[in-house]
Parts: C-alpha cells; sequence; structure tokens
C-alpha cells in the first residue's frame, strides 16, 4: 500500500509537487546511473583542493506547507579531496554563506519582511567521474546559521541547517568547472529557542569551481 500510495503521489501533476518529483528523478538518475554507466577511456581527473563561488535561489515550491519564504543564496566554497579511486571520489567541504531572505511573518501579513542569513556548512561531497568532462554527485552538510528576524513560525538568532543537494559538474577549461545543483534545506534551532516549527526550502543554483 505504501508503494502505491507513492506512486500516486508521484504521478499526479500539480504545482505542489513538480519540484519535489524533479529531485527525485535527479537521485535516481544519479543512482541508476552510478551503477550502469560503462567506462572505456580514463575518467576526469579529480585534483585536492578546490575553490568555488555559488548562488542560487529557494522558495516552498514543491513542498506542502503553509508559509512562504524565499532566499537568494551566496556561498563560498573549500573542498578537499581525501580519498579517490578510478571514478570516484570523496571530498570534506567548507561553505561559509550569506543568504538575503523575504518572507511573510504568517499567512495573514500584508507586507514582506526581510532578513539576512549568516552561516557555514560543514559536509562532504561523493563525486562520479566520466570520462567526457561530466561528474555528478551527492552532498550533505550541516551547520550553525544566525537569522536577523523570523517567522510566527521560527524565531530569530542561532539556528541550524541541514542539507542534501544532487548537482552536475562539466570542466568548461582545464581546472574550471561548472557546477549546477538542486536540493533541500532545513533549518530549526534544536529547541533552543520557542517557536521552532522549522522552515524547508527547495534550492536550485550554481557556479564556478577552480582547482588550487
Amino acid at each position: 500500500m505504501t508503494f502505491w500510495r507513492f506512486r500516486i503521489y508521484y504521478l499526479s501533476f500539480t504545482p505542489q509537487n513538480s519540484l519535489a518529483r524533479l529531485l527525485i528523478c535527479c537521485i535516481l538518475f544519479w543512482g541508476v546511473n552510478t551503477l550502469s554507466v560503462a567506462q572505456h577511456t580514463s575518467p576526469m581527473p579529480i585534483k585536492q583542493h578546490r575553490l568555488g563561488l555559488f548562488s542560487g535561489y529557494g522558495g516552498q515550491g514543491g513542498l506542502r506547507v503553509s508559509y512562504w519564504y524565499q532566499v537568494q543564496v551566496w556561498q563560498l566554497q573549500y573542498a578537499y579531496t581525501f580519498r579517490q579511486g578510478r571514478r570516484w571520489s570523496w571530498a570534506f567541504t567548507a561553505q561559509p554563506q550569506i543568504n538575503q531572505a523575504k518572507f511573510l511573518y504568517n499567512r495573514w501579513a500584508p507586507t514582506k519582511t526581510q532578513a539576512t542569513e549568516f552561516g557555514l556548512g560543514l559536509g562532504a561531497i561523493f563525486r562520479r567521474t566520466t570520462p567526457y568532462r561530466l561528474s555528478y554527485y551527492l552532498q550533505g552538510k550541516v551547520g550553525p546559521h544566525y537569522i536577523t528576524d523570523g517567522l510566527e513560525r521560527q524565531a530569530k538568532g542561532f539556528i541550524f541547517t541541514e542539507s542534501i543537494f544532487t548537482g552536475i559538474e562539466y570542466q568548461i577549461r582545464p581546472g574550471i568547472y561548472f557546477d549546477a545543483r538542486l536540493g533541500f534545506r532545513h533549518m530549526s534551532n534544536g529547541g533552543l529557542k520557542v517557536p521552532n516549527g522549522g522552515i524547508h526550502t527547495l534550492i536550485l543554483g550554481g557556479g564556478l569551481s577552480f582547482q588550487l
């Protein structure tokens, strides 16, 4: 019954779940290719140190929630590759960021409120390489944040974020990579302050990274 309920939800074409389905499709595509793509030439090499600049836009499109919270993200990312095989690699990531948010305090608020998010995300990337200057990956990260204003459901101040992203990376020229990513982010304060209803956001973004 659980499978059929999932199938009915997935096939129902409504604006509320379109981005959620896209994220599911990206993760499934990533997994299938990791298991089935045959490699006949040398894969794209991965250097040990990288630095990148990324931007993106997030909101609640595709999520069934009763609040409105939009965010423009600006992130600097350092990646250190600590383990590598012939067609795969693991990297540690550190991601300081400054984000600009707009939201409605509650569903009856007549005007939007603006706030700034400051944060640091720490995590890891599992990357699968191909011989065609293309790689794809999964990234998970957690870390502390601070938000300058809050919603009726979520207090301002110190907060935690957890997120998971899937993306593709294309080598434009030696040492320079273009990155496109889609992911889900959760924010809450772990019960340190009330209210603590949490904020869920789907984020679509991209950027450039450079070998050091």
